[in-house]
C-alpha cells in the first residue's frame, strides 16, 4: 500500500475500509489506535501484514503495547460478532498470497552519517536530536530510518510528502546546527583527555620513601581517611585509575587534610594546600556552569591539581592554571551549549509547582538533562544517561552529578517548605531510578 495511512483520523479510515469491516469496527467503538493495529496485522487496506514487533515499530510503542490493543480490540467486536476474527484471518490470507510474488519497491536512503562525513557521529546525533524535537518531523525520520541510521532500506509507509519534508527541511536543519558546532581537532588535548583520571602512584608521589613506610603512615590515619586513598588510587596503590564516583570535594579533602598527614608521619616538609575559592574559578569562566567547571577538575591529573592548589587565589593572573581547566572544559563541553540559548527548552510535564520552580532556575542544558533523565517530559519516558550523553555530546558521568545534585536541591527545598520527603512520590521515584 503506497498511502501512509498513519495520518489518517478514525472517520477518515473507515471511509477506505471494506464496509463490512468498518460497520463492525464502528460497532465494536474502537479507539484509533485500536483500528490502526488491526489494519498493521491482518492487511484489511491490502497492506502486507506486519508481525506484532513492526506494528509496534510503525506506530511508535512496543510489540507488548500492540499485541495487548489486538486483543483487547478483538473482546470488543467478539462481543457482537464471535465468528468475526475469522473474516479477518481470511482477509490476512489473502493479502499475503497476493504479495507472495511481489516486490515491495524499496525507497533508498542514504545512511545518515554519509550525509556529514566531516562530522563525528555523535555529533550528528546530537544535531538530530534537536531537529526531532517536532514531534510531526520525528515520526517522519523515524518512519524513514527506524533505528537504522547507517544502513536505512525500504522505508515502510514512507510518502512522497515525506520524503520531500526529509530533504528539504530535515536534512537542511541538521547541516545548519552541525555548522555551528565547534570540532575539537587539537590532537594533544585528545591525548591528554585519553589519559584523563590517570594519576601518579602513591609511591611515586613519596618517592624518597619505601614501600614499608609509606603502608605505615597510611595505616596511622582513620578509617574515612584511608577509604579515600582507596577511593583514588585502587587496593594495590599502583597503576591508579580515578574512580568515576571521585568528586571535587573528594580531592579537596585529598589535598588539603590527608597529604600533609602523610608528610608528617612520613617526616616530610608539609606543605599548607589552600582550595582556592571556587568562586574565583568561576569567574574565571563565565560562559560555563558551575557545574561544568567542578566536572572538570575532578579530572586534573595529581601534577594540574597542585599547581591549582598552589596558586594561591592569584588566579586571574595565573594563565597556567586556567589553561589546565580550560583544556578539560573544551574537550567535555566542546559544542558551546553553556549559559546561552543555543538548546532549546524542553516541554515539562508536571503538576508539581516545587519541581516546575526549581527547573525553571536552572540553565537550558542542565534543565533538559534532568527533565530526560528523570522522565519529567510530556511521554513520561526516562532516557539513560548514555542516551543523553550521546544525544549531547557529553559525558555521562556528568549527567548523574546534575541529577544527583539537583534531587539534593529538590529535597532540601521540601525540608524547608515542612513537606515529607518520604511521603514526595517524584523523589522516591527518582532516587530508585538511580539506583
Amino acid at each position: 500500500m503506497t498511502e501512509n495511512f498513519i495520518n489518517l483520523t478514525l472517520d477518515e479510515l473507515y471511509a477506505k475500509l471494506p464496509s463490512e469491516i468498518a460497520i463492525a469496527f464502528r460497532s465494536a467503538n474502537l479507539i484509533l489506535k485500536e483500528v490502526q493495529v488491526l489494519i498493521c496485522r491482518y492487511g484489511i487496506l491490502n497492506n502486507l501484514p506486519l508481525t506484532s514487533e513492526k506494528t509496534g515499530q510503525l506506530l511508535h510503542f512496543s510489540r507488548q503495547r500492540a499485541n495487548k490493543l489486538e486483543v483487547d480490540a478483538l473482546a470488543k467486536i467478539a462481543k457482537l460478532n464471535p465468528n468475526f476474527k475469522s473474516i479477518l484471518i481470511a482477509q490476512k490470507k489473502k493479502v499475503i498470497k497476493e504479495n507472495a510474488n511481489k516486490k515491495e519497491p524499496i525507497k533508498i536512503l542514504p545512511s545518515i552519517y554519509s550525509l556529514y562525513p566531516n562530522y563525528p557521529k555523535e555529533y550528528v546525533n546530537r544535531a538530530i536530536f534537536h531537529t526531532l524535537e517536532n514531534k510531526k518531523y520525528k515520526d517522519i525520520f523515524y518512519r524513514a530510518y527506524g533505528n537504522n541510521l547507517e544502513n536505512p532500506s525500504a522505508p515502510l509507509h514512507f510518502s512522497t510528502a515525506d520524503q520531500k519534508i526529509l530533504y528539504e527541511i530535515l536534512f537542511p536543519r541538521i547541516q545548519n546546527l552541525l555548522q555551528n558546532f565547534l570540532i575539537i581537532k587539537n590532537e594533544e588535548v585528545q591525548k591528554n583527555i585519553q589519559n584523563a583520571r590517570q594519576i601518579t602512584s602513591i609511591y611515586q608521589l613519596f618517592s624518597s620513601k619505601t614501600k614499608d613506610e609509606i603502608l605505615s603512615a597510611i595505616n596511622n590515619l582513620t578509617k574515612g581517611e584511608q577509604n579515600l586513598i582507596i577511593k583514588r588510587y585502587g587496593p594495590n596503590l599502583i597503576n591508579p585509575l580515578l574512580s568515576r564516583e571521585w568528586t571535587l570535594n573528594d580531592s579537596v579533602i585529598f589535598f588539603i587534610k590527608i597529604i600533609p598527614k602523610l608528610e608528617h608521619h612520613l617526616n616530610l616538609p608539609e606543605h599548607v594546600y589552600m582550595f582556592p575559592n571556587l568562586n574565583l574559578i568561576y569567574e574565571l569562566f563565565p560562559d560555563y556552569t558551575n557545574n561544568q567547571i567542578e566536572f572538570a577538575l575532578t579530572y586534573l591529573n595529581d601534577l594540574e591539581l597542585i599547581k591549582v592548589l598552589d596558586s594561591n587565589y592569584n588566579l586571574k593572573e595565573n594563565l597556567t592554571v586556567k589553561t589546565i581547566i580550560q583544556k578539560y572544559l573544551d574537550f567535555f563541553f566542546p559544542l558551546n551549549i553553556k549559559n546561552n540559548n543555543d538548546v532549546e527548552n524542553l516541554m515539562i510535564s508536571s503538576d508539581n509547582e516545587v519541581l516546575n520552580n526549581l527547573l525553571n532556575n536552572i540553565n537550558c542544558l542542565e534543565r533538559n538533562i534532568i527533565v530526560l533523565h528523570l522522565g519529567i517530559n510530556s511521554t513520561h519516558t526516562s532516557f539513560s544517561s548514555s542516551q543523553i550523553a550521546e544525544a549531547y555530546a557529553i559525558p555521562s558521568e556528568y549527567i548523574n552529578l546534575i541529577t544527583k545534585r539537583f534531587l539534593k536541591l529538590y529535597e532540601d527545598e521540601l525540608k524547608r517548605l515542612a513537606i515529607d520527603t518520604n511521603r514526595d512520590e517524584f523523589l522516591q521515584k527518582s532516587v530508585q531510578k538511580l539506583a
